[in-house]
């Protein structure tokens, strides 16, 4: 039997196929690049960003109301591809009753290196049960080292419950809530009811 160089499989492929074989491998490594540089730049974009209530208007002076200020952070976090982290730096921030609500779209932080301090008003606690609460998120972070002060003992003395009972405006026991998930705290946030 003769040797015939057209029956050899390399020859046939190098023929008339090896055109398409050769057209079929740069397309799929071209998509291949194309997959890999779509899953980075969508990683990237699905990173934690920092959401510092200073950029939306907050004051560390004690005094100021940052009430919105910590909910429009909370909503850019919130709304943010994979989670934010909403920072209040250094200083001491007043902030009357809030409610931060979810369901995010990815983990969220809470991070004071500064102070929260609730509002001395007691006007904005009347009918209202709570000082933060947290609802509809999974995986809550509490972290930093500041505090969360609650002034709890300057609102004692406005409630009178003792003296009328059944007829009092009983204020709310100033606390920071949470409700529905899970939550940790990290890296020395301190928590104040008094």
């Amino acid at each position: 039997m003769k040797h015939n160089p057209n029956n050899n499989v390399h020859t046939r492929i190098r023929g008339k196929n090896y055109h398409w074989l050769k057209m079929g491998l740069s397309f799929f490594i071209q998509s291949a690049c194309l997959v890999s540089f779509l899953v980075s730049v969508t990683l990237v974009h699905a990173q934690k960003r920092v959401f510092d209530v200073a950029n939306y208007g907050a004051r560390g002076d004690g005094r100021t109301d940052s009430s919105k200020a910590f909910i429009d952070a909370w909503n850019g976090a919130c709304q943010n591809i994979g989670g934010g982290t909403v920072l209040f730096p250094k200083g001491t921030f007043m902030v009357a009753p809030v409610v931060l609500l979810g369901p995010c779209k990815g983990s969220m932080e809470l991070r004071f290196q500064g102070n929260l301090l609730a509002s001395k008003k007691p006007s904005d606690f009347l009918g209202i049960d709570h000082w933060i609460t947290v609802q509809r998120v999974n995986g809550l972070m509490i972290s930093g080292g500041g505090t969360l002060d609650g002034l709890g003992a300057d609102g004692w003395g406005f409630n009178d419950c003792l003296k009328n009972p059944g007829r009092c405006k009983q204020l709310p026991a100033v606390s920071a809530s949470y409700t529905a998930g899970s939550f940790c705290i990290f890296g020395g946030a301190r928590l104040l009811l008094h």
